[in-house]
This record gives C-alpha cells, structure tokens and sequence, in this order.
C-alpha cells in the first residue's frame, strides 16, 4: 500500500528506525524474514526483487537505489546510507522532460518495432480494478471521476513515459517527449444495467475494444474505463507497453492510487524525486559508443549462432498462419509443497537462481536438438545500475531480448544445471548489451547479428519471479479478463514462448506455442520431459521428489491470461 499523505520521509527517521520498515518491505517481497546483517543475496534476492524493493521504498519516501543494494547487500547498511543521505542536501524532485524534446530510440524499441512495426499501436499491459469499501462499510463506494482525472494528470505530468511518442520517420522511427498539457490519458464511463454475474463480460468487451484505440504517434498511450451499476463497478487501466513493462505498472498504479487518494481528501501531496527515461535513453545511446560496449559487441559477434540445433517444427509450412489468435496456452504445475521445497534448495546454493533449475529442466526437453544448444529469447528485466540512472526510480519500457544458447548435452540433471549456470553466467548485465549491439552498435556489428540471430528459430524464455496483485490504494486488483494485449493477426516470432512465475505457492510455467506450426502431442512430450526434470532437480538438490502435475489444456482461456505478461515482458 502507498504511503500516506501523512508519512514522514528519512529526514524523520533515524538509520535504526529504518530498520523495522525496510524488513518489512523486504519480507513482503522474499516471502521470510532475514535479519538486519544477513545478506540479501544469500537469502533469497536478485536483482529484479532488488528493483522491487527500491520501488516499495520510494514509495514509503525511501530513496533506495538500485546501486546501493548491490554494493552493499543487507538491511542495516541500507538503513545506514539512507539516514547519512536524509542528512545531507535532498536532490531536486524530477519528473522528467518538461518540454517537447527529441528522444533516442532505446534497443528495446527499436526490437519493438522491427517485430510491430505495422501493429505498434496495439501492444498494451491492461489491469482490472475495483474500488474497496471504507473500513466498517460493505457497499462499494462510487468512483470519483474529477478525482480520478486530476490524479491523472498529476501522473502523466510527473512520469515522461506517458509522454513519448513515436511516429515514422522516412525509412526509420522518430521519439520525441511532448510537453505535459499534450499528454492525456482520457476517462471513459460506462453505466452498467445487467446483472453483476455478467459484468465481466461487459468489461472485457470494452476493453478489448479501448486497447484497439491507443495511438503511439498522436496519442493517447493509456485509457482508463469507469464501468458503474448499484451491484458492479470496475476501473480499467490500460497503457500501452511504451508507458511501462511490468517493473513500471506496480509503481505507476501505487501512484494513481495515490494520487487519487490525495485528490479525493483535498491533499496533493507531492511524491519522491521520478527519474526521466528520456534521460535513460540518452545513457544507454552514450552506453553503446564506451570503449567496453565495443569490446562485448564483439563477443556478441562471436558466439556460435549456428550451431543452434532448428525447432523440430511438424508443420513448418504454416508458419504464415503463425499468429497471436493461433497461440495454444497450456500450464504446468508444481504444487505449493514441492516448490517451497525446491525454492528452499535453490536458497541453500548462492551461486544458482531458479531460472537456472528452469533452463536446466528446458535442455531436458530438449532432447529432440541431439546434444546440440538450444537458442533461446530470453526477457531481461534491463536495469542495469549505470552510474547517473536511477531506473528503480523511472517508469517505462525497459525490459530486455537476449539471445542464450543454452546447452543441451548434458548426461545428467548435474550436468545439465551447471551448463545452464554457465551458460547464464557469461552473460553481463542481463543482456543488456546485446541490444546495444544490434541496434545502436557499428553498422558491420548490427548487420551481421541481425543476420545470424533469429528468433523465428528460437524459444522465449521469460521468469517473472512472484506474482502479486499491483498495490493500488483505494482499489483492489483482479484477476479478470480484459482482452487480447496485441493484435490477434500479429505474426508471432517464437514458436514456443514459456513464462515462468510463482503464484500462490506453485511454481508454474505457461506455454503459448503456436496451434498451426506443432502438433499437440509433440508438445505435450515436451512439457511432460520438462516436468520430469525439475522432479530430478528437486531431488538433486536435497527437495523431496515432486510428481509432475497434470498439463491443463487452456487454449480457449488466451486472452485471461495475456495481461500477466506484464510483470517484466
């Protein structure tokens, strides 16, 4: 939950107090407590939980950068550096590009839109919301729509992402920042008269028809639907993925909330310094041109690309029917119990992460490439803690594609999983500097990884750590449809996508594999080898032996399950 008007920031709290609040926040976070001088790292933690947990601070009034829980990783010196910051001169807030102004296009967006280009306009995060009752009331309250709007503004003013526009530019893109009274995300209310059973419905058919009317060029990049009736009312948030990845809605809904709470109460309070993506992606311009940019863009060139072994695809023909309305959606589970167990392991071995277990029991399935890598796309979280940036502090799309070519030869599920750690290991910075590579790189360079990395030959791999409900203040989020996030006839690249997450105990992998390419049992041969292995690994690594779980067929669930891709994609 935001903080309230009323909190008090680190000038107000000695480094001892802080203590009590930054456990709190980092038990929320990590599911268990740790003590004040116990490592972060060693408990638990990664990077993307430590973006997360910069992100509660600032909320709380914390400046807690990224940075500072790299170098120094657990709560008390944290709660040391932000009492001797609180006494030295606090920054000047910052809310980014006041004025119209020319931005770079980031490697994120440039890959954005060399796969959308022709359906930039519909690639959105949608969240569906509900207005909580005051404590001792059971009646939803109604929404306050002038609230609401003056919440927005103060949002889309404090926060440039909500400002960038791209339109064509001859043969290429232009970015640009324009003034914040150019910038609006509109309000659009609906009176709802059936019955509340069937207001889901109701919402998701206008969502998917509000997420067909963004506009990257001219805007609006965000829409907000106020759906009301005496036994049903919803909020609809949707913004395009140019406003945020999944890192940025929990910090961008949490200040709507906010904000809204503030303007309801008649008490705009201002929050902590934002930081700018325009000025990120100026960095990461300035980034691709340093002397050790050039040196990784060669490793990047280097890499055996073709040593891939292909997708053992059954009907490569079709791959022009390969589209967002043809992906299958399918999950596999492991249960509440067998994950605590293999979590708890992963914990007990600092130098591997459960992404790792999860690339291992992938190169199981994999049986199909004969000893030969695997390509893979994997998601990033691209926040790199570059010195002048404060990206846990800055909202909008910065999360990553990296090209992994994992290994699949291994004899054993011990061989297989420290391959994977190699594998991921080599690897700096998440990847980011692959996209500085093939998009902001030497024209030799950019040419010859466009030419030899493709992910039409490749499996999307995406972890997104823990699942949870964004913290909206007075709203409550829901786990309710609200439509496709990308236009059904895009032409998907990969043929296999599988997103992996922790939700409610279990760990779970979904798998969108297109209907037209794979046959179904080749499919299921996979996901019941993969499960096989993580049985192996849990048992390899001191858990007790899990039992794969049932694989749900869910092809006609696509659209309920689309919106959870916002939590890093």
């Amino acid at each position: 939950m935001p903080h309230s008007p009323t909190a008090t920031g680190t000038g107000d709290l000695p480094g001892a107090g802080l203590v009590p609040l930054l456990t709190t926040l980092l038990a929320d976070l990590l599911g268990t407590e740790i003590e004040p001088d116990q490592d972060f790292f060693a408990a638990g933690g990664d990077s993307l939980t430590a973006i997360q947990l910069c992100s509660a601070a600032g909320a709380q009034g914390l400046e807690l950068r990224l940075a500072d829980v790299l170098v120094a990783p657990t709560v008390q010196q944290w709660a040391d550096l932000l009492a001797d910051r609180a006494a030295g001169d606090a920054p000047a807030a910052a809310s980014g590009t006041a004025e119209s102004a020319r931005v770079p296009l980031t490697p994120t967006l440039h890959d954005f839109l060399e796969e959308f280009g022709s359906t930039r306009h519909h690639r959105n995060l949608v969240g569906v919301f509900r207005p909580l009752p005051a404590v001792g009331e059971l009646e939803l309250p109604a929404i306050d729509l002038a609230a609401l709007e003056r919440a927005l503004a103060r949002l889309v003013a404090r926060r440039d992402s909500f400002r960038l526009r791209i339109r064509p530019d001859g043969a290429g893109w232009r970015q640009e920042s324009v003034a914040a009274g150019a910038a609006v995300v509109p309000v659009e209310r609906y009176r709802y008269e059936g019955e509340p059973a069937d207001g889901p419905a109701y919402v998701e058919e206008l969502a998917s028809a509000a997420q067909r009317r963004l506009d990257l060029g001219d805007g609006p990049t965000g829409r907000v639907l106020a759906v009301e009736s005496p036994g049903f009312t919803r909020l609809v948030l949707i913004l395009h993925h140019l406003v945020a990845d999944g890192l940025s809605w929990p910090l961008l809904v949490g200040e709507l909330g906010e904000y809204y709470e503030q303007e309801r109460a008649g008490l705009p309070v201002e929050l902590p310094a934002a930081g700018s993506f325009a000025d990120w992606a100026a960095a990461a311009v300035g980034r691709a041109g340093r002397p050790e940019a050039r040196a990784e863009q060669q490793w990047w060139v280097d890499q055996p690309w073709e040593q891939a072994a292909p997708l053992p695809l059954d009907h490569p023909e079709l791959r022009g029917s390969s589209t967002a309305a043809a992906e299958v959606f399918e999950w596999t589970e492991l249960d509440p119990a067998r994950t605590a167990a293999l979590a708890e392991a992963v914990r007990r071995r600092p130098e591997l992460t459960l992404p790792d277990v999860l690339l291992a029991a992938l190169a199981a399935a994999c049986d199909w490439a004969e000893g030969r890598p695997v390509l893979l796309k994997t998601v990033g979280h691209g926040r790199p803690a570059w010195p002048g940036t404060a990206p846990e502090a800055t909202t909008g799309w910065f999360s990553t594609h990296c090209p992994l070519l994992l290994p699949t030869g291994g004899a054993d599920s011990a061989e297989r999983l420290a391959a994977a750690v190699a594998a991921r290991t080599a690897v700096g910075e998440g990847g980011t500097g692959f996209g500085l590579a093939r998009y902001l790189g030497p024209p030799e360079v950019r040419a010859e990884l466009a030419a030899r990395v493709s992910w039409d030959a490749a499996i999307d791999f995406n972890y997104l750590g823990t699942l949870r409900a964004s913290a909206a203040g007075p709203f409550e989020e829901l786990d309710e449809p609200a439509g496709r996030i990308f236009d059904p006839a895009h032409l998907v690249p990969c043929p296999i996508r599988l997103t992996s997450y922790l939700a409610e105990g279990s760990l779970v992998t979904r798998w969108m594999t297109s209907g037209p390419l794979w046959e179904r049992s080749t499919v299921h041969r996979m996901q019941r080898r993969y499960l096989a292995a993580l049985e192996d690994l849990a048992a390899l690594l001191g858990a007790e032996t899990a039992h794969p779980a049932a694989v749900a067929d869910q092809a006609d669930g696509a659209d309920h399950a689309d919106h959870d891709e916002r939590t890093t994609s």
